[in-house]
């Protein structure tokens, strides 16, 4: 078995020369980007499933080579700043956040997101890792419900969210 992290380095190495090689005049891919478009292409559940995968820079590439890469680059259309987090305090935190020590929260909405779950538009709060429902207050990550705001709460957030067509209010 090959040591993981002679694994890594090699993948590293590829991976970075892929994203050069994947480069346009207007995008520039990186490592994370090439990463995450191998996951999705390759159909995995993490990156995690790509350790020991046989992707050398020609086989990444090969797979990549007609990729939108733009759809990790979306367009933000708006952006929230809330004195208060409107985000319940049973929402378990993500093992990526970081400690923010402010009061607020930023939500942000996209143009074009690559995604349009879970509705379109949502907003991304992404220091807490969560996606928001702007329709009904669901708040995802990933495409796990985790909780939902309050009435009271997504109104509010409606309502500072500006030149945006919002989904039917369905609470």
């Amino acid at each position: 078995m090959q040591d993981p992290s002679d694994w890594i380095n090699q993948f590293i190495k590829d991976a970075e020369a892929a994203a050069e090689r994947l480069s346009t005049d207007d995008l520039y891919p990186t490592i994370h980007d090439v990463q995450n478009a191998l996951v999705e292409v390759l159909a995995l559940d993490s990156s995690l499933d790509l350790l020991y995968r046989d992707l050398p820079e020609e086989k990444i590439v090969e797979l990549l080579s007609s990729f939108d890469f733009s759809k990790y680059y979306p367009e933000t259309l708006c952006e929230v700043e809330l004195e208060e987090s409107i985000v319940p305090g049973d929402i378990p935190v993500s093992l990526t956040e970081q400690t923010v020590r402010a009061k607020g929260e930023i939500w942000r909405i996209h143009k074009n997101d690559a995604d349009p779950f879970p509705s379109n538009p949502h907003a991304h709060n992404y220091p807490k890792n969560l996606v928001a429902h702007l329709g009904n207050g669901d708040l995802y990550r990933k495409r796990k419900i985790l909780g939902k705001l309050k009435k009271k709460d997504l109104i509010n957030l409606r309502e500072l969210i500006t030149n945006v067509t919002l989904p039917k209010l369905e609470v």
